[in-house]
């Protein structure tokens, strides 16, 4: 064998062990700069998210049991202007409810976001609310059990704060904090409803949440970091357990998860994807 075919072998062996290496590396660089878009969904012990990053967006399936992840890789949707103005209809047994995207005022500083709120049974209307936010289009409203759960974002981002609402009467019953100046952030979170009444509200830095029970707050400490755009989302994952999965933070890809037992109060598993 010449020296040129053992030189050409060679190279061809070190880019064979190479290559997977230098693809992880473009890969993780892109999930650096990726967000987590819609929802959670765990089913038969395997949990499914989204990423999103500026060229492209990715379906993660994560085995809970082995920690085992597969990704297909799709090409980035833009976001559409139209997409954010129209109506959301959302309701639970006792209530429906639109959210009034459509009567935004694109052209001025109208910082109203309306709501009519219905009867399930009879399809009454019950009263149409106005509820002063930053902004409008980028705010969103959602049933927690009877009550409306208001987030108050920033268009810009990323800052957004929770407030609980009476679907009724439309006034506030609790602000989303820590201590009197140290509000959550929700933006780019959802929420995790564990039954019995309870739900669960996350911080968009992920080291943090709220247990509420329709009355009262728990504090909730998690291990795991997260950039605020990137934000956290969430998933009932059995009995008292939450699967949060994380966005990027300093340099850390996203995609990360915790395994949360909110009885004990403690991780029962991260993943480190």
């Amino acid at each position: 064998m010449n020296k040129a075919k053992m030189r050409a072998d060679l190279r061809f062996l070190v880019y064979l062990f190479l290559f997977p290496a230098l693809m992880a590396v473009k890969a993780d660089t892109e999930d650096i700069h990726a967000t987590l878009h819609g929802e959670v969904r765990i089913q038969d012990n395997q949990a499914t998210y989204y990423l999103s990053s500026e060229k492209q967006r990715r379906e993660v399936r994560l085995h809970l049991g082995s920690g085992k992840r597969t990704i297909r890789t799709f090409p980035a949707r833009p976001a559409l202007e139209g997409d954010r103005f129209k109506p959301m209809a959302i309701k639970v047994d006792r209530y429906r409810a639109i959210v009034r995207y459509d009567l935004i005022l694109k052209t001025s500083m109208n910082n109203i976001l309306y709501v009519e709120v219905f009867d399930q049974k009879s399809a009454a209307l019950i009263r149409k609310h106005g509820f002063s936010v930053v902004d409008p289009a980028a705010s969103e409203v959602h049933f927690v059990g009877d009550q409306l759960y208001l987030m108050d974002c920033v268009g810009a981002g990323p800052g957004c704060s929770g407030r609980i609402m009476d679907p009724v009467s439309g006034q506030e019953l609790l602000s989303l904090k820590f201590t009197k100046d140290d509000w959550l952030n929700v933006y780019n979170t959802n929420f995790v409803d564990l039954g019995k009444g309870r739900f669960v509200f996350f911080d968009s830095t992920g080291k943090r949440g709220i247990l509420y029970n329709g009355k009262k707050m728990d504090l909730l400490f998690f291990d795991l970091e997260a950039g605020v755009e990137q934000g956290v989302r969430a998933a009932h994952a059995g009995a008292e357990r939450l699967l949060i999965v994380y966005g990027s933070t300093e340099g850390t890809p996203a995609g990360r998860a915790l395994l949360y037992d909110v009885a004990e109060r403690k991780t029962v598993r991260i993943y480190n994807l």
